[in-house]
């Protein structure tokens, strides 16, 4: 016998599981109780979100793709359900969000805490720009591309409670400050720490996440260390004992004016930064003595141990010391909380050990 047609099983079955353990089609039919579909409503969107899932791709390779499932409900959705049910999901998004942001709280966890904030970038193959769809800084590495910048919001344990869309030449700072605004009003939180990469620090960031009249929010920021100054200067020269969490992390807090720094620092990649640094200049001594300036300008490696004064090149003591400050280190944060670190630890992906205590007085 020959097997005329083959449709999948498996994914249907197991993302179903997840599908009813999470409410959702109980929480779709309410959402629609007002409106009449001639299809079923809740079946589109749970093809529509295995699609993604699966094979991720448009509206129209998903109504193909749909026709190779085995699931109850599929065999009568057409191209048209799918751009319905795509509407229907745009006009009561807000709504979706905070009724299953509300579901998941309970008596242990009544409010949000700490929220992750990141953005990315998607690229289309488009040769012209939208009002969404804008050339700008690509992740990527396709800046010959239009794109959009997607950013997401997740609590505590990794799970999303909201994400915007935004022109693709939009900055992270941009990004962060309106949905920052979109927490506050959708879901009324009061007090909140707000956890995001260096992309998202500034003066401006760390304004708009303190200074609110209604709901100020502390932060936990990654810092720029070479392009920073006072990270360079003051942060990472400041002398200090560092608390060892992990086997390849070891951080420290300290103090500049009223800011609170934590820096961490991974000791094993320390002595290979600064083998590495000596290697290069086992070569560069004897070269700037014996060949002169022709044999070394220009070479990205060893530029910035020189210094060049009135046509004459030597080495940039200084910038050897700047540079072994660096060695090891991972990220620096910025936070305006006290005991800082184990919002470090979070920030980081490190589960801090039951025997570490917060830090001491900071340096």
């Amino acid at each position: 016998m020959t097997a005329r047609t083959a449709r999948q099983w498996g994914p249907a079955l197991v993302f179903g599981r997840l599908w009813d353990r999470q409410g959702l089609p109980d929480l779709l039919r309410k959402l629609a109780r007002d409106r009449k579909f001639e299809f079923d409503l809740e079946r589109a969107i749970f093809a529509l979100a295995l699609q993604r899932l699966c094979a991720p791709g448009s509206d129209l390779a998903g109504s193909e793709w749909v026709k190779t499932v085995e699931s109850p409900g599929f065999d009568g959705l057409a191209l048209q359900h799918f751009y319905r049910s795509a509407a229907f999901l745009a006009g009561v998004r807000q709504d979706l969000e905070s009724r299953l942001f509300n579901r998941d709280l309970n008596l242990f966890n009544q409010t949000l805490e700490v929220v992750f904030l990141d953005t990315t970038s998607l690229y289309c193959y488009r040769g012209s720009e939208t009002q969404w769809r804008k050339r700008g800084y690509s992740r990527d590495r396709r800046p010959d591309l239009p794109q959009f910048v997607l950013c997401v919001a997740v609590n505590a344990t990794g799970w999303p409670i909201a994400w915007e869309i935004f022109p693709g030449n939009t900055a992270d700072q941009k990004a962060l400050g309106q949905v920052v605004e979109l927490l506050r009003q959708r879901f009324h939180i009061r007090r909140v720490t707000v956890v995001a990469d260096r992309g998202m620090i500034s003066r401006d960031t760390i304004t708009m996440l303190t200074e609110h009249h209604q709901a100020p929010f502390d932060y936990v920021l990654g810092c720029r260390m070479r392009r920073q100054k006072e990270v360079g200067e003051a942060v990472l020269a400041r002398a200090g004992r560092y608390q060892q969490v992990a086997a390849n992390l070891e951080v420290k807090e300290v103090r500049v004016g009223d800011q609170r720094y934590v820096v961490c620092r991974n000791p094993q990649e320390a002595l290979k930064d600064a083998a590495a640094r000596e290697a290069i200049l086992e070569k560069l001594r004897p070269t700037v003595e014996k060949q002169g300036p022709k044999a070394i300008i220009g070479n990205r490696g060893y530029a910035r141990f020189l210094k060049v004064a009135q046509g004459s090149v030597s080495i940039d003591e200084e910038a050897i010391k700047r540079d072994a400050r660096l060695d090891g280190q991972r990220y620096q944060l910025r936070t305006d909380l006290v005991g800082a670190a184990h919002h470090a630890f979070a920030a980081a992906g490190v589960r801090p050990p039951a025997t570490v205590t917060p830090l001491g007085p900071v340096s």
